[in-house]
């Protein structure tokens, strides 16, 4: 591989980065920009078992982002092995793992803002070319729920 910046990051730690930033991104315009420098057009997609286009997984996150005002990661666990090496060289990796990603929304329940919690499950092929890495493919299972209220206890007055 070449010694361009992008190379000399662990691949976990460029995956992280990126993901993180489709979920920080305030602008449709500037969303788009990212998932077309992120993945090949051709890139290989699977969402819940389903084989799905590019277009398709970034209209389904564009969605889930609805009416969001904060989004926060985190990780559970990540790892990432090369294939296909010949003479210990490789310009293809998988990454896979969890995160979990927790939405404060717009809408308040109570006196609290509601929240989602999405728990996604993921393995991506990576491939680096010219310096850039790209996702060739991506299996991705996403299972979003709302965080239960919790309400204080208020204790029994009697009057």
């Amino acid at each position: 591989m070449s010694g361009s910046p992008q190379d000399s990051i662990a691949l976990t730690t460029w995956f992280q980065g990126e993901i993180d930033k489709l979920y920080k991104i305030p602008q449709q315009a500037d969303f788009d920009a990212e998932f077309a420098r992120l993945f090949t057009s051709d890139a290989r997609i699977i969402l819940d078992h389903v084989p799905v286009s590019v277009d398709e997984l970034r209209s389904t996150l564009a969605a889930s982002q609805f009416a969001a005002v904060s989004q926060e990661v985190e990780w559970k666990d990540i790892q990432e092995k090369k294939v296909n090496e010949k003479d210990g060289e490789s310009n293809e990796e998988i990454v896979a793992g969890c995160y979990i990603v927790t939405r404060s929304l717009k809408f308040r329940i109570r006196v609290t803002p509601a929240q989602t919690k999405s728990h996604v499950v993921f393995s991506a092929k990576i491939r680096a070319h010219s310096g850039h890495k790209k996702l060739t493919e991506f299996f991705i299972t996403i299972i979003t729920k709302p965080v239960p209220v919790v309400l204080p206890h208020i204790p029994n007055v009697t009057s």
